[in-house]
C-alpha cells in the first residue's frame, strides 16, 4: 500500500512530499531540510521529533541528534571514528546514503540503525 503524502507548510504554501522521496531530515537553526531524492531541498519549521513522529517508523530512524534518515536510501554504514567536539572525545561513524550525501551517526544511536538493517 503507498503511503499517504506529508503536507509540509512552507511560507504560508502547503506542499505534498511523499516519505519515499525523502532521503534524510536535519536541523538547521530553527528549521528543518528535508533533502529529497532529486537533491532538492525543503525547509520547513518543525522541529525533529515533531516532524519524525508523522514519518512511518518502519521506513526512518534517528542517526544523530541533528539527523533522520531513510532507511530505503542507506548506502553502506561506516566504522567508528573518534572525533573531539567542544574539548569532549566521542566515537562517531558515518552512514553513506545513495544520493553520496555522508550523515554522521552517533555512538547513541549505532544499535537503533543497525536493529532497522535485520529487519530487511
Amino acid at each position: 500500500m503507498e503511503q499517504p503524502f506529508l503536507i509540509i507548510t512552507k511560507d504560508g504554501s502547503r506542499m505534498a512530499v511523499s516519505p519515499r522521496e525523502i532521503v534524510y531530515v536535519t536541523v538547521d537553526a530553527n528549521y528543518i531540510k528535508l533533502t529529497l531524492v532529486n537533491n532538492r531541498i525543503i525547509p520547513a519549521r518543525y522541529s525533529l521529533t515533531e516532524f519524525k513522529a508523522h514519518l512511518p517508523p518502519e521506513d526512518f530512524v534517528r542517526t544523530h541528534r541533528n539527523y533522520i534518515v531513510s532507511i530505503r536510501h542507506i548506502d553502506s554504514v561506516g566504522r567508528s571514528i573518534a572525533t573531539e567536539r567542544d574539548g569532549e572525545k566521542t566515537k562517531e561513524g558515518e552512514i553513506i546514503m545513495k544520493n553520496g550525501h555522508t550523515i554522521p551517526l552517533s555512538e547513541r544511536c549505532k544499535k537503533q540503525v543497525f536493529a532497522c538493517f535485520k529487519q530487511l
